[in-house]
């Protein structure tokens, strides 16, 4: 039992060290965020989907922090026009901007998954969850976005009212993410879930022995 419970320490560390260094490497490269005039589209999210279907929501917290402080390093490149605009206005801001709402998204797309794990397949869990990771990431930058910089003039530019401004914020970028997020988030649990299965007969035998 003991030696069980190590093993399944040991993965746990090994899989979120892998999916920390997947953000940084990925936030510091092309792969991490496709470049837009007015925003991006970044596959960061479900990296940290993963976490959070398949270890809860503190992991879910964790990796969106690192997901929110690797937003905000992304801010400084001179060719992100979107990021130098506010962090321009405000860099504080901008930090809190960047971190918070990846920060909840972590947090929440796990809670989400416990809850419906608890009368639900798991696969319907999964999906539910992965789908609100991508949706959760959008609205709550967004709305951490007008909060915070309403009143500049870049975000009066975007519409008359707050509704065109969401709306023009708000583009097919998001959408591909939350199918990104939803199909990753639901597959790679389920994968590792099953490879888990085929090798536990071999655990137990070592166990044994």
């Amino acid at each position: 039992m003991k030696v069980a419970l190590r093993e399944e320490r040991k993965e746990k560390l090994i899989f979120v060290a892998v999916l920390t260094a997947l953000i940084i490497v990925m936030s510091l490269t092309p792969l991490g965020y496709l470049k837009m005039p007015r925003a991006s589209i970044t596959f960061l999210p479900v990296l940290v989907v993963i976490g959070a279907v398949q270890y809860g929501p503190l992991c879910g917290l964790y990796l969106g922090t690192v997901f929110g402080i690797s937003s905000f390093v992304h801010c400084f490149d001179p060719n992100y026009a979107f990021g130098q605009t506010f962090l321009h206005i405000s860099p504080i801001l901008l930090l809190l901007v960047c971190i918070i709402p990846r920060a909840l998204m972590g947090l929440n797309c796990g809670l989400i998954h416990k809850l419906f794990s608890r009368n639900t397949s798991p696969i319907f869990a999964n999906i539910i969850s992965s789908l609100s990771g991508g949706f959760l990431n959008t609205v709550f930058f967004v709305a951490a976005l007008l909060i915070a910089f309403y009143n500049s003039d870049y975000i009066q530019n975007l519409g008359s009212n707050p509704t065109q401004i969401v709306r023009t914020l708000i583009t097919y970028n998001a959408y591909i993410e939350w199918v990104v997020c939803t199909i990753v988030g639901t597959l790679v649990p389920c994968i590792k879930s099953r490879i888990a299965k085929k090798n536990s007969p071999d655990i137990a035998e070592s166990e044994i022995i």
